[in-house]
């Protein structure tokens, strides 16, 4: 299944759609280089605002809040998994 970029501020809610999400990640990376991707997909205006949106009603992206948040997300298991002797906790932050 092949997604269109429209499609990449959504959150990968099924993994069903991981694949796909690769597949256009690592197409978009080959044909723009890494620093175009990044700027394009999570640090310019539109991934993280769009007035546009705002005024649909709809969710904003915030594509450099979900990318923080994936670099912390496992810190924060492997914190609580340590402070309160929890095992599987510490698993699922590594």
């Amino acid at each position: 299944m092949k997604l269109p970029a429209s499609v990449f501020i959504k959150p990968i809610v099924l993994c069903r759609y991981y694949d796909a999400y690769l597949t256009f990640f690592t197409d978009t990376l080959r044909q723009k280089g890494t620093a175009a991707t990044l700027e394009e997909y999570v640090f310019s205006q539109q991934a993280n605002f769009d007035p546009a949106r705002d005024a649909e009603g709809k969710s904003q992206p915030e594509m450099l809040n979900r990318f923080i948040n994936g670099l912390l997300h496992p810190l924060i298991h492997t914190g609580y998994g340590v402070e309160f002797g929890l095992p599987g906790m510490v698993v699922e932050g590594e």
